[in-house]
């Protein structure tokens, strides 16, 4: 909860936030209205009050603000919200956010994006990187300790015979655990130590702890980059036989006429006189 506070009572100097919510109140017509905003520490606004909700704390740049607004449909008595995620210095990184799960640790939006580009859950940090492209896939939960759960599939988690399949990505969007998992029991916002999964529709739960999921990720990666440096070896290795197939060809091509003139002129020279024309060399008297 954040409690807001007469700005004569209060320092904005001394406030730990890079960016510091504020209320603009005004009457329309019987009822006032109330709006927040943003300011920095010396008080200029970076976000103006049009919002309704806010969600999250800034403290450095890479932490991210969710900032909402409600509106109604026709006929219905339900209140929706659209939002607008910014970076802790006050840049817009995303905006028409249909649903959204902030992490944790304020790093990383969950977010539902229907636009003309990207369509479908997703996460995105304060960089401007989808972790997870939207649609990849059906749903991700908020991220914890570094985590989040993913589904393949679209039946809801409350039917125990929906065939959906559950995995756990990283905070790079690398799968540390496959969707294979019939499910994985919610661990956002909870200070577990492990995760529970359900491999088959029996209900059996067995137990990851996050050390586990860390010593995966590490192998994972350790794989990765040895797989780089192979492929970049390789790459060198092709390199270098091409280039001994060149000067071997070079050789061939040149190398007789090189050693009639008893090597005085080198085999660059030669080629430069003969326009790199093997014939013209082989002709020459």
């Amino acid at each position: 909860m954040k409690v807001i506070v007469e700005n004569k009572s209060y320092s904005l100097q001394e406030d730990k936030r890079t960016l510091i919510p504020f209320v603009e109140t005004y009457r329309r017509r019987s009822n006032y209205v109330h709006k927040i905003g943003l300011v920095n520490k010396t008080g200029e606004i970076i976000v103006e009050p049009s919002y309704d909700v806010i969600i999250g704390d800034s403290y450095t740049d890479e932490d991210l603000l969710v900032l909402g607004k409600y509106y109604q449909e026709e006929g219905n008595p339900h209140i929706y919200y659209n939002y607008d995620v910014y970076t802790g210095d006050g840049e817009l990184l995303l905006g028409d956010v249909m649903d959204l799960v902030l992490s944790t640790d304020g790093k990383i939006a969950t977010v539902f994006v229907n636009t003309e580009y990207e369509h479908g859950w997703g996460a995105i940090n304060s960089n401007n990187v989808w972790l997870i492209p939207p649609g990849k896939y059906d749903w991700v939960s908020g991220y914890n300790k570094g985590y989040a759960r993913v589904k393949s599939g679209k039946e809801t988690n409350g039917n125990k015979d929906a065939d959906v399949l559950w995995g756990v990505v990283n905070s790079d969007g690398l799968e540390v655990v496959p969707l294979e998992y019939h499910n994985i029991h919610n661990f956002y916002d909870n200070d577990y130590d492990s995760i529970q999964v359900e491999k088959d529709k029996d209900g059996i739960t067995e137990s990851i702890s996050f050390g586990e999921l860390s010593s995966i990720w590490r192998i994972l990666n350790a794989r990765a980059r040895k797989a780089k440096e192979d492929r970049k070896r390789e790459a060198e290795a092709i390199r270098q036989r091409i280039s001994e197939q060149e000067d071997e060809k070079y050789w061939e091509t040149y190398g007789a006429k090189h050693s009639e003139y008893g090597g005085v002129y080198s085999d660059d020279a030669i080629s430069d006189a003969f326009d790199g024309d093997p014939g013209a060399c082989w002709n020459a008297d």
